[in-house]
């Protein structure tokens, strides 16, 4: 380590993967209910989609199951965001450096994922729930997570704006 960046010592483990959790389950709450939203305007079952994932999993058409491992997918994904950002994030962050972080790292499990793993596992996917909409989602999961991860910073959550007259 150089001698120039001052030392910054990792959270717990278990810090972490409180914080995470907590990521994951936000993020993960966010996106069920925006597709639960969108899947109602389109005059659809929201059960359609978890019936979907459930699929994937092969565990058959199971509403509940579905959801199951949406969550467990969305912590798992919260808790990797969490242990990331404890690599790579600077001294001093700002609030723009963890959202402009959280969002880059979730387009990127996005990508992955609606663009390469679900075509080739589930290739109907897509006419369940379009690109632009999982997008949306997508973002909306990192927008959860973000104030999470930023609480996470006490040089960020101690700011203060100070207006002088």
């Amino acid at each position: 380590m150089p001698f120039s960046r001052p030392y910054q010592p990792h959270p717990p483990v278990r810090e972490t993967l409180w914080r995470g959790a907590l990521i994951g389950l936000s993020g993960g709450l966010a996106q069920i209910a925006f597709i639960s939203i969108y899947m109602l305007a389109s005059d659809r079952a929201p059960a359609v989609i978890a019936q979907a994932i459930a699929e994937v999993a092969q565990l058959g058409p199971s509403t509940s199951a579905g959801v199951v491992i949406h969550m467990a997918l969305s912590l798992l994904l919260g808790i990797g965001l969490m242990g990331v950002w404890n690599c790579v994030r600077s001294p001093r962050p700002t609030a723009s450096t963890v959202y402009l972080f959280t969002t880059t790292a979730v387009i990127v499990v996005w990508s992955f994922n609606f663009l390469v793993l679900l075509p080739s596992l589930y290739p109907g996917f897509s006419d369940l729930l379009p690109y632009p909409v999982s997008f949306a989602a997508a973002l909306l999961f990192a927008l959860a997570g973000a104030p999470v991860l930023e609480s996470t910073s006490p040089h960020i959550s101690s700011m203060r704006i100070k207006i002088r007259f």
